[in-house]
């Protein structure tokens, strides 16, 4: 069996394997909650906190607007620091 140690090494493998693919190892990080040493960058112009969500396009609140608005409602604000319900904290 692995033991936390370990799985925390297999994080960090992959998400140095994924720098090509910044998105998919951002999902797999707030997906797991590892690596856990994951900082902002230098350029972070987000108060320096790494964003954890994205935010609805802009064509969603005149499209969909009933739904845009029923979603915010639940969840809070529509911006990068607004938490999910499966973010890893």
């Amino acid at each position: 069996p692995y033991t936390s140690g370990d799985l925390d090494q297999i994080a960090l493998q992959k998400w140095l394997s994924l720098w090509q693919n910044s998105m998919e190892a951002w999902f797999d990080w707030k997906r797991t909650g590892r690596p856990t040493f994951v900082q902002p960058g230098p350029g972070n112009i987000n108060n320096n906190q790494v964003p954890v969500r994205l935010m609805y396009p802009g064509i969603e609140q005149s499209v969909n607007a009933d739904n845009y608005n029923t979603a915010i409602g639940r969840m809070g604000a529509d911006n990068i620091n607004t938490r999910v319900w499966w973010d890893q904290q």
